[in-house]
């Protein structure tokens, strides 16, 4: 199934026992191959666009398109299985992170792992830590190589560099552009912090 582009029209969403919108009227496209960056304050509705796009939450109002279908058209099974969603904070289970690749109808590979978690400066040690033992910018490097493993075709990241230096972030945008180059992936970024990365598109809240 072809999933590009993704058209979304008019989408707005309101929270169970809310009277106030999330999101409203958003319209907005992505291409095979972008990058694109969704800014915007604290509580304007970065996260709750990621959640829509891999169905966490089901658009009551407006059209998410992929391809040629309708989203809600869409088993959530292989919209999963093209689209990833990394949240923030990141969430992990109650187990070795190792034992956090396992994840069943996801084939992960060690040559993979290990590449990434050189490539973001992480010992391979860590695989046999417990999450609750790592720092915050190191489980959100480990979470970032979890989704990439799974190879999507969207990768949806609620905000990757949030809580790293420097080097780690601009280890961590490599990283990425590596993968938008040689997979042809697309790549979304909710964030309030400023990413240099060639190419990026802005959509504001």
């Amino acid at each position: 199934m072809d999933i590009f582009p993704v058209d979304i029209r008019k989408l707005a969403y309101k929270y169970p026992g809310s009277n106030l919108y999330a999101i409203k009227g958003v319209n907005l496209s992505i291409s095979e191959g972008e990058i694109m960056r969704v800014k915007g304050p604290s509580g304007s509705g970065k996260t709750t666009l990621l959640k829509l796009l891999v169905r966490l939450l089901n658009p009551p109002q407006g059209t998410i398109m992929l391809g040629s279908k309708d989203i809600l058209r869409i088993s959530v099974r292989i919209i999963r299985g093209k689209i990833c969603l990394m949240l923030s904070p990141p969430v992990f289970l109650d187990s070795i992170i190792h034992e956090n690749f396992h994840i069943p109808g996801i084939r992960y590979e060690y040559s993979f792992i290990k590449k990434y978690f050189d490539a973001l400066c992480l010992p391979l040690c860590y695989l046999d830590k417990h999450p609750s033992s790592l720092s915050y910018g190191e489980k959100q490097r480990i979470s970032l190589i979890r989704v990439l493993c799974q190879r999507p075709r969207i990768l949806l990241l609620d905000e990757p560099v949030n809580g790293l230096d420097a080097d780690n972030a601009e280890n961590v945008l490599a990283l990425l552009k590596m993968f938008r180059q040689n997979e042809r992936m697309s790549i979304v970024i909710a964030s309030h912090q400023e990413i240099n990365v060639t190419g990026l598109k802005n959509f504001q809240f």
